[in-house]
């Protein structure tokens, strides 16, 4: 008995020590919050529909607000890294008919941070729907667009002013996007690809862009002088998938690998001659990776009614198909591939293979990989001699030979539906922002997952003798749960601020708390 209530006991230190319990502010406010955004260590950012509102870190003051966002769904920040600017996009609902066939409409525009100042909005930068935007090398903003006629566009605005710097339209006027609609249905549709291929930078003055439907043209960013530009008789693949774009550069960044249809094709990028082109591969090109000599493909294909994964490799020397693998997986899940020294290393169906590319033979580490919870995972490292692979509510080790150091999974919150969008959002998967912006790493340390640390919600928390749901702050390297903390709330929405050591979550959708862990 004795036994027991030690235990017991040393449990409730350990819990006690977990459990941060200072409050270090909390403010309340008429509006429903829907996200939150740390900026460096001295604002908290809070988005509402119409509202976007900083307030100080420190003290939980409100440094500004803008109440200009009247009759949209939904409004959206993301910070400009390594600068003090940051894009709202403002999201609003369209019911199309033929006077305006765009649906859902994206009006951009340019804040600075710190004073809340709106130095360009949509009508300025003349872009009435915009499609998708970039940061270019200098910092400047590389927007595809609809401009206020309804003219298909590209446009590079000036960071600092908001003006812009160069538009062009001629090229689009022969290739404006395919309006679909759908069958029993008024619905339409606009099928980009700019959006979902980012522009690949050879130079630091020059970028390669896919248009919209089979033309591939090089742009000097500075000026808007279209280079050179390339047709080809099929279509590109116009929708990214894994998180995957579908043209790469060589190491020296002369030639240009991008997937056309069924093949690959090289492309010099000083003139757009072409260099080689595969012969037709009779299965989907999914994935590219490559080292000096060689492109390792991710295929898939069907058998039997069944959806396998192959490997093909194709010499770079003359595009030749080295090989192309027998039926080497069936795929049930996303798989991931990851070069370690010469070899490729393969997360599949629950398994790590390794694959000898000279070869053409694989090996499985012996050990199953099952996640808890019905999770898949997202992501594979290789961090030193070991394998790190990671999903929402789980984080394994593994070595070289396929032993699990260490498996730590995080029991989910009981959720529904609408429970379970607000989780994917406070994990920062932003739909809104990813269709719009593609932006580099933040190089600031306020954020929601770091190189040291993962954020999981959690079921059961114990504290005062009560379980509740909360958030668990895990050590990346070793595993081992740092702390937790009970949020108190049934919406997931919030923000580390690893600088500050705190995190700021939404209480019953209208109170902010800030909290030290």
């Amino acid at each position: 008995m004795k036994k027991i209530l030690m235990v017991l006991l040393l449990g409730l230190i350990i819990s006690s020590n977990l459990i941060a319990q200072d409050i270090n502010w909390e403010v309340e406010s008429e509006k429903k919050f829907h996200w939150l955004e740390t900026y460096n260590d001295s604002l908290l950012i809070a988005g509402s529909k119409n509202t976007i509102t900083a307030y100080n870190s420190i003290t939980g003051e409100i440094v500004w607000e803008i109440n200009d966002f009247n009759n949209v769904d939904k409004t959206v920040l993301t910070h400009l890294s390594g600068t003090d600017k940051a894009i709202i996009i403002q999201y609003k609902q369209n019911f199309p008919d033929k006077k305006d066939p765009i649906r859902n409409k994206m009006y951009p525009y340019l804040l600075d941070v710190p004073s809340g100042e709106i130095i360009a909005d949509h009508v300025s930068m003349d872009i009435y729907h915009s499609l998708g935007g970039y940061r270019l090398p200098n910092g400047n903003l590389f927007f595809y667009s609809y401009d206020t006629k309804k003219n298909i566009s590209l446009r590079v605005i000036d960071l600092q002013s908001g003006n812009s710097i160069w538009v062009d339209s001629l090229a689009y006027k022969k290739e404006k996007p395919k309006i679909l609609k759908e069958k029993k249905s008024e619905n339409i549709s606009v099928k980009t690809i700019i959006g979902n291929q980012p522009p690949v930078f050879d130079t630091d003055s020059t970028m390669i862009i896919l248009d919209d439907k089979k033309y591939v043209r090089k742009w000097n960013f500075h000026t808007g002088e279209i280079l050179w530009e390339k047709e080809f008789k099929q279509r590109h693949h116009i929708v990214k998938k894994d998180n995957f774009a579908f043209a790469q550069l060589n190491s020296d960044s002369t030639v240009l690998y991008m997937v056309v249809m069924k093949s690959l094709c090289a492309i010099d990028v000083s003139d757009g001659s072409v260099v080689w082109q595969t012969d037709k591969i009779n299965k989907r090109i999914k994935q590219i990776t490559q080292n000096e000599s060689d492109i390792i493909l991710k295929l898939a294909g069907l058998k039997k009614e069944r959806r396998f994964m192959y490997l093909g490799k194709i010499d770079k020397a003359d595009g030749k198909i080295v090989y192309i693998t027998d039926d080497l997986f069936l795929n049930k899940n996303d798989s991931h591939l990851l070069w370690q020294g010469d070899k490729l290393v393969i997360y599949v169906d629950n398994y790590i293979y390794t694959f000898d590319h000279e070869k053409n033979e694989s090996v499985r580490l012996p050990n199953k990989i099952k996640f808890k919870h019905g999770d898949k995972p997202q992501k594979i490292y290789l961090v030193g001699d070991s394998y790190y692979i990671q999903s929402s509510q789980n984080l394994m080790q593994i070595d070289t030979l396929g032993n699990i150091v260490f498996h730590t999974e995080v029991q989910p919150p009981d959720m529904s539906l609408g429970k379970t969008l607000l989780f994917v959002a406070a994990l920062g998967f932003s739909i809104y922002s990813d269709m719009f912006f593609n932006l580099e790493v933040p190089e600031y340390k306020s954020s929601d997952e770091s190189s040291s640390y993962l954020y999981m919600l959690k079921k059961n928390i114990l504290q005062e003798g009560s379980k509740c749901d909360g958030i668990a702050k895990i050590n990346f390297l070793t595993g081992e749960l740092v702390s937790e903390l009970c949020l108190n709330t049934k919406t997931p929405i919030y923000a580390v601020d690893e600088v500050n050591d705190c995190i700021y979550y939404v209480k019953d959708k209208k109170t902010i708390i800030c909290q030290s862990w």
